[in-house]
């Protein structure tokens, strides 16, 4: 597990990623659960089987995980058993639900696998998991809402949550002896199937997940959004219920394979639970507890709760300058520039300290330009908060500072997540500097702000994208029409598609071709045609090499197929043939359908094309050679 982790930690890494892929979860109501229809019996299950207000029920816990990265070398398994008294309370109860309140009574929690474990850190969690919560169910026993203490942090959340799904028993709408339900947890929503062994004994089976819940978000344009995969190896839950359907005793859980699309192998999560030694009791004073502590307590569907961004960031932050020290960062950087590591100190120390971006300008202003001015302008800029900002547009604005130095820091801004109001305005008034170095990354920068702004603030956007087509407009020479569309592909918004349609236009090749990169991160019909288009029709070769460049970004091969197709087989150019079979070979494994239009495609130029370096190309993404 590399860095040193509490126990609270590695629950977060067990429930969050093993039961919930917790990197890629988003906090989201679920969709209202569908029961499958089962087979109807004889059996005397049914839903309705709800307990009155103020009933209570507490059972012995205990409650195991482990998780075990499935490579070679791996590092140890990361354990953890919590044991305690499941203590489990109506409510409140209406003709389509529930709600219970729900308590671990004195929990205990060891475990194996992370290293220096202090038992503070245990202590504190223990505190946590011990916090009553509520649960809102659907009739037939289906957990739909949870509504956990402002209080309790996302790892504590994730366990007491799982211990509600893992336990849940989704009853059928009619009496039977076999049935199944389509059922929630933190990792998506999974068909169960129900057993009635004998009278009062029930089985239950995870067969499979139908959808794993990811979040879109995080891809970059042009990329995929992140897959999660996870396959149920084992399942199996044996419960014995009492003459009302309700459970005495409950004992067993699943084995999950989740493979992540940003791990080295799978991960192997086995999760189980126990209750038994059931006592029954009242405890009338929690009636209506729910809808009275509504307003202390946070509600969501069952979902992974995932720590918020901005807190989780400056904790990882804090556990990265650990010991460091600003001046030590900063001669880091100066003695060696190309190390990662320092960098990424730098950069958790300067969103950390809003005052440490004054002596990392002067450091820039010291330096010499070249990689040390460059490694502490990205720090600035990955830093990204807004007096790293502002501290950026300031040398962006000197006038005495070298034009390198002032173009650093304009490129540093390009990786500003959320750009502030005074960084785009402060790059407007550089568009058209004196000094052709600063202005020309001036405005590529000015393209990415646009872009970047473009919803949060749409009028800063805009008023980005109609300066730069202003600009493009009046322009009159090819360099600074070259130089306006380069900056217009960093934006890729409405207001400027017009003049990359004028571009497409121009009779010269290298405004053709710049405006042809320029179509690179629209996403739209309109200019998936003109690039489809110009791949076989524009005159010039490099031109439409350059369109077949651009198509490479979009996410899918579609659009472009055709024109790709006969530039690989007809181009009078060896290398817009060759960019189109490399572009076409990148893209047949994307799907059966795929692979089967363009491998005859790959065929035909193994064994026709002039060129042998062109034949070779084809005929090694036919035997899948890598290249």
């Amino acid at each position: 597990m590399g860095m040193k982790r509490s126990t609270l930690v590695a629950a977060l890494v067990l429930a969050g990623v093993g039961m919930g892929v917790g990197a890629f979860a988003l906090l989201r109501p679920r969709p209202r659960l569908e029961r499958e229809a089962g087979e109807v019996g004889t059996g005397s299950l049914r839903a309705g089987a709800v307990s009155s207000p103020g009933a209570q029920r507490r059972w012995k816990l205990t409650f195991d995980a482990r998780l075990t990265e499935r490579r070679s070398g791996g590092p140890e398994p990361v354990t953890m058993t919590m044991t305690g008294e499941w203590v489990v309370t109506t409510v409140a109860a209406r003709a389509d639900g529930y709600d219970v309140a729900c308590e671990v009574v004195k929990p205990r929690v060891t475990g194996g696998g992370v290293p220096d474990v202090k038992s503070e850190e245990v202590a504190a969690l223990e505190r946590r998991m011990g916090q009553r919560f509520f649960v809102s169910y659907r009739a037939d026993g289906a957990a739909l809402q949870i509504h956990f203490p402002h209080a309790v942090d996302p790892g504590a959340r994730n366990l007491l949550q799982l211990i509600v799904t893992d336990t849940q028993l989704v009853r059928p709408a009619a009496p039977a002896t076999q049935w199944t339900a389509m059922e929630h947890d933190g990792t998506g929503t999974y068909l169960a199937a129900y057993h009635e062994t004998a009278p009062h004994q029930l089985s239950k089976h995870k067969l499979k997940y139908v959808s794993v819940d990811v979040a879109p978000g995080g891809a970059k344009p042009g990329e995929r959004a992140p897959v999660v995969e996870v396959a149920v190896d084992a399942s199996a839950r044996q419960l014995t219920l009492d003459d009302a359907g309700g459970i005495l005793t409950f004992e067993g859980g699943d084995t999950m394979r989740i493979d992540l699309p940003m791990s080295d192998g799978a991960i192997s999560m086995r999760v189980s639970a126990r209750l038994s030694d059931v006592h029954s009791g009242r405890a009338p004073e929690l009636i209506g507890a729910l809808e009275r502590e509504r307003a202390t307590l946070d509600t969501s569907g069952i979902v992974t709760h995932a720590p918020d961004p901005a807190e989780e960031e400056a904790r990882k932050d804090r556990e990265l300058v650990a010991g460091a020290s600003l001046d030590g960062l900063l001669s880091g950087v100066r003695a060696k520039s190309d190390d990662t590591a320092v960098r990424a100190k730098l950069e958790s120390w300067l969103r950390l300290h809003a005052d440490a971006s004054a002596p990392t300008t002067a450091a820039v202003r010291a330096a010499p330009a070249g990689p040390v001015t460059k490694a502490l302008t990205e720090a600035l800029g990955r830093a990204g908060t807004t007096s790293a900002q502002l501290a950026l547009c300031a040398l962006a604005r000197e006038d005495g500072l070298p034009a390198p130095k002032r173009s650093d820091a304009l490129v540093g801004l390009m990786l500003v997540k959320h750009p502030a109001v005074e960084t785009t305005r402060a790059v407007m008034a550089l568009l058209d500097v004196g000094d052709p170095v600063v202005r020309q990354a001036a405005r590529f920068v000015a393209g990415t702000l646009a872009r970047g702004v473009r919803q949060a603030s749409p009028r800063e956007g805009e008023a980005l994208d109609r300066a730069l087509a202003n600009r493009y407009a009046a322009a009159k020479d090819v360099a600074p029409r070259v130089e306006l569309l380069g900056a217009i592909g960093n934006s890729a918004g409405p207001l400027v598609f017009p003049a990359v349609r004028a571009g497409l236009g121009d009779r010269d090749a290298t405004v053709r071709g710049a405006a042809m990169r320029a179509l690179r991160l629209y996403e739209d019909d309109a200019a998936r045609e003109l690039l489809a288009g110009a791949i076989t029709k524009d005159a010039d070769a490099t031109v439409r090499a350059t369109a077949i460049f651009a198509a490479g970004f979009s996410e899918t091969l579609e659009p472009f197929l055709d024109q790709l197709q006969k530039a690989a087989v007809q181009d009078a150019s060896e290398f817009v043939r060759n960019d189109a079979v490399t572009l076409l070979a990148r893209h047949r494994n994307d799907s059966p359908e795929l692979t089967e239009r363009i491998d005859p495609t790959l065929a035909r130029v193994a064994a026709k094309d002039p060129k042998p370096g062109v034949r070779r190309l084809a005929r090694a993404a036919l035997d899948g050679a890598a290249r």
